[in-house]
């Protein structure tokens, strides 16, 4: 599972591409990934109260907007988004046959795109108000929040970011939401790839499933992704010069 760096916007069967979008955009590249957002997409950024969760949205949504359409070979503007009965977004129009999750968190965001499997993508901030040790006892199980208290103290935001972005991105692959609770199956950390050790739920086998924590450059964010299978990871990133 080696990850390489390409940009050619192909996306053979097997391959998990995930893309980074960095806080620090040229007005040119801003300008064309907002180009293709639908009058409803639009609409929907306006209902944010604030002008930084309006931008991370429109950016987030035209950018992958712009990526399926490269991989699709189709116009940005044409592609159409369902939603599941979870809230998942799925691509309604042309036919589906890549699957895509994105997650974004204070400025970045991540895509990531899979044929033909499941996949699930989270990253997050650390912020450091945030009370990890009464979230872990929401989230976590007992051998999960054994090897959290194992760490040095320095290092339990950060380990709890981790465990965090895990789950998240597990929940957010499998697309049932939170009727999947995170306490309904088991992390194990390893120094990049994970295991998911456990899952309570009966349509789901842990062994189908690879878990990876992602390396960045912001030492202040906690990344993660899932997919369902054998699959090869490449990773991305931006700017893209066809776009």
């Amino acid at each position: 599972m080696a990850a390489c760096q390409e940009n050619a916007p192909l996306l053979p069967p097997g391959e998990v591409h995930l893309w980074e979008l960095p806080g620090e955009l040229s007005p040119l590249l801003v300008g064309k990934i907002l180009s293709c957002l639908s009058a409803d997409e639009s609409a929907r950024a306006q209902r944010f109260y604030f002008e930084k969760d309006r931008r991370s949205f429109s950016l987030a949504r035209g950018a992958v907007r712009q990526l399926l359409s490269r991989y699709l070979g189709v116009p940005a503007a044409s592609l159409k988004f369902g939603y599941s009965e979870y809230g998942k977004p799925f691509l309604e129009s042309p036919a589906p046959s890549i699957q895509f999750n994105v997650s974004h968190s204070y400025g970045r965001a991540l895509f990531a795109f899979f044929n033909p499997g499941r996949v699930g993508v989270d990253i997050e901030y650390h912020r450091p108000n945030v009370d990890w040790a009464a979230l872990s006892r929401e989230i976590l199980r007992g051998d999960e929040a054994a090897c959290l208290l194992e760490l040095p103290p320095e290092e339990r935001l950060r380990g709890f970011f981790r465990f965090w972005t895990l789950k998240e991105a597990f929940i957010k692959a499998v697309g049932k939401g939170l009727s999947l609770p995170l306490k309904s199956f088991c992390v194990r950390l390893g120094g990049g790839s994970s295991q998911l050790s456990l899952v309570e739920a009966a349509d789901l086998a842990a062994e189908e499933w690879t878990l990876l924590s992602l390396p960045l450059d912001a030492p202040d964010f906690c990344a993660a992704i899932a997919w369902e299978g054998p699959g090869r990871l490449v990773r991305k990133s931006f700017p893209l010069e066809l776009l």
